[in-house]
């Protein structure tokens, strides 16, 4: 859709990257209150997008390698959602930050892909599994076609661009 502010930016999220792509997402908007950020969740950086409950029952923590602040184990929920209070940043959490305006859309090839790499997990089939991505992402996410797509609509809208993850 269209971005009405003047300042307005897009997060390419290819990885997770430890969380620091939502801290730069708040490091935006926070002098920016009129600011809209764009986070594209895509590549390694889909499992932002997903709820609890896929963290849970598809093993995304443990897949991924991400480590739950809270418990120092690999995360069977989203770190970054919701979290307990005093657990990681509280203004860089995906909750706050759709609170605040910001935009959050979905990687649909990252989408099917993850969502077969980790069938096997839930012991279901990558079709079940692509269901159950899709009607568990985090409220407010839009999918999109693919992640370079959205990318590139977010620059043409007028956004400039920061890249979210890390090759390394």
């Amino acid at each position: 859709g269209t971005l009405k502010t003047r300042h307005k930016q897009i997060f390419d999220v290819y990885s997770i990257n430890d969380g620091f792509p939502l801290g730069f997402v708040n490091n935006f908007i926070t002098p920016n209150e009129s600011a809209t950020a764009v986070m594209i969740f895509r590549h390694q950086g889909l499992p932002y997008a997903l709820n609890s409950m896929i963290w849970a029952k598809y093993k995304v923590g443990e897949t991924f390698k991400i480590i739950d602040p809270e418990t120092k184990g690999p995360a069977v929920k989203n770190p970054w959602f919701e979290p307990k209070p005093g657990v990681g940043n509280p203004q860089a959490t995906l909750d706050r930050l759709a609170a605040r305006g910001a935009v959050m859309g979905a990687c649909g090839v990252a989408l099917r892909g993850q969502s077969g790499r980790l069938a096997p997990n839930a012991g279901v089939t990558a079709e079940e599994a692509l269901k159950e991505f899709t009607a568990n992402l985090i409220p407010g996410t839009t999918v999109l076609p693919s992640g370079t797509w959205g990318v590139n609509r977010a620059q043409e809208a007028g956004c400039t661009y920061c890249a979210g993850g890390t090759t390394g």
